[in-house]
């Protein structure tokens, strides 16, 4: 089923109440004056399936929904919510979730999200009585601003908003912006678009508001609507600073005039800005109410059968490894599917598992199709039984069916590295590190015309397409090379973020000309990735950094694959796909081979390279040179000097 979704509009505001004033959750983001004024920003869309309301937008780069909102089946609507975002190419992700919604999902559906709460966005409520009374010794300094205000400004008017005063808000609004930091405008901008959409809607989205003025002149308004039946929510307020008190005026002088069946009062979220924060604490909040982002960890249209594997395998990942569970959580959501989760079952449960990961590699000119092979792991209890050695075949296969050109892994410890060798695996990538000397910081700025700067972990928009589109695009002009996916440098972007790393820019005016990945560590500064478009910004990108953590060295990933290390390994799968790419990288060479290989009896055969061709014989030949499938993989792999970096559990 297709959910029927359309934009938002004030016209639908009606419609939109008759769901959401049934509720009981006193969430902001579900005010519809809200849903209908931020449309512009969030491409807000609705619409009314199996007796529930259904709200999607964007937010952050991502398809994300609102839980739904009526009564019936609840797991049905998810499902279909599931289905849309697949269809989209995205993960279902349901934003603004306050906690009696998460009890509603969690009955739903056990065990299928993951939740993540960012305190920036936890709404503050007020018991309405509180604001109009302000008794007590902790509010006895808003009373005290209030006093003033009326002892300055004997003569002042309070007017309920109406659509006559609407220019003057408009007005007003426009002022205070420029007041706010430069670095605020664009937000500042985007609030000016929503109060004027929402002012001139006022009848349609049932807007109340209050007024203030000081000898006929507009210092203050506010205004919002009801969330449902005992909160309201206060969507704007703004005053003029020049008059002492305003803010704490128009508070009072509005919230005095509302219902008195309105319990509750919604001031909305602090953004992470202080004095935003510190204002509304001010007030002594009666609830500070989280909301969270839910992320569906069992996959679209999972059987029980399905779930219970991937139940079975995130919990033989916990017992096996010493991962944060938050890295465990953004794996299996981000990472985890059921077509590639191999496992071998025992006594009806999970005892082995590992994931083969579809990644490319950039081989020639060609982009090969690849396989990294991921938490592979085995019950303790069952180890030493050849169950491992099993696994791998049974992938093998299923990378071979898949059209994989090879697999690849990096072994946590040599003696896994010897392990993997037994099974057709060899070291073909290497990790290695270029010392580099900056004894002098840099220019003001990284250069005549450079501004170097850290975007990570402080820029909250870096998972935009701007910075991966660049990584990607730098990384593929790399001739050999593990490619990531923008989705997946998503994923590694967030990885990066829970493990302390950082991510630092270097701009030519508006132009992105260089980005590093930078990991602090107690013998140095470690450059784990650096793209760049010339060699100035690459020196202005590193001398910053370098100054940044007051070093004179900092250790650069060799991108060359030709220092270092082996610690990466690889397994050729279709001998013919590769030997095809490596007789069109070496069109001089010619050569006959005798491939052996004792897992995948498809390789097996003699292989003749000519003028840039790979031809497989019919027959073997006699004088052709007897490679086994690991040997095959040191020639064609190994000698290239493949690159690989910013795996997610490297």
């Amino acid at each position: 089923m297709m959910i029927p979704f359309r934009p938002i509009t004030a016209a639908d505001a009606d419609l939109l109440r008759s769901y959401t004033m049934e509720g009981k959750c006193m969430n902001c983001d579900l005010n519809v004056a809200n849903l209908c004024s931020w449309q512009f920003l969030y491409h807000t869309e609705y619409a009314v399936v199996e007796g529930f309301l259904v709200l999607r937008f964007v937010l952050d780069g991502h398809v994300t929904y609102m839980k739904p909102i009526g009564k019936g089946d609840l797991r049905r609507v998810l499902g279909l919510l599931m289905a849309d975002a697949r269809s989209l190419g995205d993960t279902l992700r349901v934003a603004c979730v306050c906690p009696c919604a998460q009890a509603l999902m969690d009955e739903s559906m056990p065990g299928a999200f993951t939740y993540t709460i960012n305190r920036d966005k936890s709404d503050y409520l007020y018991l309405r009585e509180k604001l109009v009374t302000l008794s007590g010794k902790k509010l006895q300094p808003k009373r005290n601003h209030i006093s003033k205000f009326k002892r300055t400004y004997p003569n002042y008017e309070y007017r309920p908003l109406t659509p006559d005063l609407v220019d003057d808000c408009i007005r007003l609004g426009e002022e205070w912006c420029l007041t706010s930091d430069s670095c605020m405008q664009h937000a500042m901008q985007a609030e000016q678009k929503m109060i004027a959409y929402a002012l001139n809607h006022i009848d349609e989205l049932h807007i109340v508001g209050g007024t203030l003025f000081v000898e006929g002149k507009m210092v203050a308004f506010t205004f919002g609507s009801r969330i449902n039946g005992e909160a309201f929510d206060v969507c704007v307020e703004k005053a003029d600073t020049s008059y002492e008190g305003a803010y704490a005026m128009i508070n009072n002088e509005f919230v005095s005039r509302l219902p008195e069946d309105i319990v509750y009062i919604n001031r909305e979220e602090d953004l992470g800005l202080e004095g935003l924060r510190k204002a509304k604490m001010s007030y002594y909040p009666d609830l500070i109410m989280d909301k969270m982002v839910a992320t569906l960890t069992a996959q679209p249209q999972e059987s029980e059968e399905e779930m219970r594997m991937r139940f079975e395998t995130r919990h033989l990942w916990e017992r096996s490894f010493a991962d944060p569970r938050a890295f465990i959580d953004l794996y299996f959501r981000e990472k985890y599917r059921k077509e590639r989760n191999e496992v071998i079952v025992r006594d009806g449960r999970v005892v082995s598992a590992l994931q083969k990961l579809p990644y490319p590699l950039t081989y020639g000119g060609r982009m090969l199709p690849a396989s990294y092979i991921s938490g592979a792991c085995t019950d303790e209890r069952y180890r030493r039984r050849g169950l491992m050695g099993e696994l791998l075949g049974q992938t093998h296969r299923a990378m071979w069916d898949e059209n994989a050109a090879f697999s690849f892994l990096i072994p946590a410890t040599a003696e896994l590295g010897a392990y993997y060798a037994k099974f057709g695996y060899a070291h073909c990538f290497r990790f290695g590190w270029k010392t580099e000397t900056h004894p002098n910081p840099p220019c003001e700025g990284g250069g005549t015309d450079l501004t170097v700067r850290e975007v990570l972990p402080h820029r909250e928009d870096l998972g935009g397409s701007e910075h991966l589109i660049y990584l990607r695009d730098k990384m593929q002009q790399r001739p050999m090379c593990v490619q990531h996916p923008l989705s997946d440098l998503r994923a590694v972007i967030d990885d990066m973020r829970m493990a302390g790393d950082s991510m630092w820019e270097v701009r030519r005016g508006d132009l992105l000309v260089g980005l590093a990945v930078c990991r602090a560590e107690a013998q140095g500064v470690l450059l784990r990735e650096c793209v760049y478009s010339d060699e100035e910004a690459r020196e202005a990108l590193i001398a910053a950094i370098a100054a940044h953590y007051g070093k004179t060295e900092v250790d650069v990933l060799d991108t060359t694959g030709c220092e270092g290390e082996y610690i990466g390994m690889a397994r050729i799968i279709n001998a013919e796909t590769m030997l095809a790419a490596y007789a069109g990288l070496h069109p001089e060479v010619e050569m006959k081979i005798n491939v052996t290989d004792n897992e995948l009896s498809g390789n097996n055969g003699c292989y003749h390279i000519c003028g840039g061709a790979c031809v497989r014989m019919d027959e073997p030949s006699a004088e052709a040179e007897q490679l086994t499938i690991a040997q095959l993989t040191h020639k064609v792999l190994t000698e290239e000097n493949p690159v690989m970096s910013l795996m997610m559990n490297d």
